[in-house]
């Protein structure tokens, strides 16, 4: 499709994160390139970056015309083209967004294109006026290494502190910063309905799969409930708050998100959206198995072991 828009005379400009998209094949990007599009690589390996070669893009942007744009969990690969029908397609949400917000997806990913390429993408031909679009009230949040305080990590903390009903949270990686785990913790002490929908038996990386099992036994003694979903590799990245908060996009819930990573995310103050997004995490719930207490306890010593291990060697990565 990006191909396909390249020549019928549409500029395309895609950026892939030298190490997020690094198994990408040469003849792809050969293929793009032939058709048209400015293709660039983010950060490569170079001897002169090897001081902010930690600090990636995992950002998931898409723009089109200046007016529309995309950003959530979802990339561009095989897993993605399906509905969590088996586990060789994912589930994950994205979310299209039109009005003032759109300016400032393209600015963070304007930001990223300047880093990579040099150009900076200015002028009205790009950047056109956008009038409001509906009426969910939404507040766009730019995570970069640069920035000393997590503006994405802040959100969660003000989420978690300000709950008095409900926390749902969907991640597929859980490392959080300690401040947040505490903060999820508190919420479900003080009497937060708080519950965690993370992958189960299908997750992309096992060694954060055991690394996350080292939390478990402090949350569920604490009442947050956890639950493991089943049929796929779930990939979403949503909290919602009340029912009347939502933070989507592309951090996860890990240091990595809210430290190291460019991320986008979206604050939406809307009943309605809201309110959809916590049917979708509900219908999940039914595919995911819960994870009890008393079997957490009965771990054996080797698994709490191998936990530590994964734990310590993530925090490292």
């Amino acid at each position: 499709e990006l191909c396909a828009a390249a020549r019928r005379g549409v500029k395309v400009r895609l950026l892939v994160d030298a190490v997020g998209g690094g198994r990408m094949a040469p003849a792809l990007v050969e293929q793009l390139k032939q058709a048209g599009c400015t293709f660039a690589w983010f950060r490569p390996l170079r001897w002169y970056n090897l001081g902010r070669f930690n600090d990636r893009t995992h950002r998931k942007v898409m723009v089109v015309d200046g007016h529309t744009g995309f950003t959530g969990g979802v990339g561009i690969a095989d897993v993605w083209s399906g509905h969590a029908q088996d586990p060789e397609h994912w589930r994950d949400d994205h979310f299209r967004v039109r009005g003032p917000a759109v300016r400032y997806l393209q600015g963070s990913f304007g930001v990223n294109w300047r880093q990579a390429t040099g150009e900076v993408l200015a002028g009205a031909s790009l950047f056109p006026d956008l009038a409001d679009a509906g009426s969910v009230r939404v507040v766009a949040l730019d995570a970069a290494p640069s920035i000393r305080v997590s503006t994405i990590g802040f959100s969660y903390w003000l989420f978690f502190h300000g709950a008095r009903e409900t926390i749902h949270v969907t991640t597929p990686y859980y490392a959080p910063d300690p401040r947040l785990h505490i903060g999820l913790m508190t919420a479900a002490r003080r009497g937060v309905k708080a519950t965690l929908l993370v992958p189960g038996p299908h997750i992309d990386s096992h060694i954060v799969s055991l690394a996350s099992k080292t939390y478990y036994r402090e949350l569920l003694e604490a009442g947050v409930a956890i639950h493991e979903y089943q049929p796929t590799m779930i990939h979403t990245k949503t909290v919602t708050v009340d029912g009347t908060l939502a933070l989507v996009g592309s951090p996860n819930f890990d240091t990595r998100s809210f430290e190291l990573n460019y991320e986008e995310a979206l604050v939406a103050y809307d009943r309605t959206l809201v309110e959809q997004l916590d049917r979708s995490f509900h219908d999940d719930l039914t595919r995911a198995r819960r994870v009890t207490l008393e079997e957490v306890r009965h771990w054996s010593l080797f698994d709490r072991a191998r936990h530590r291990i994964a734990r310590f060697l993530r925090s490292q990565v």
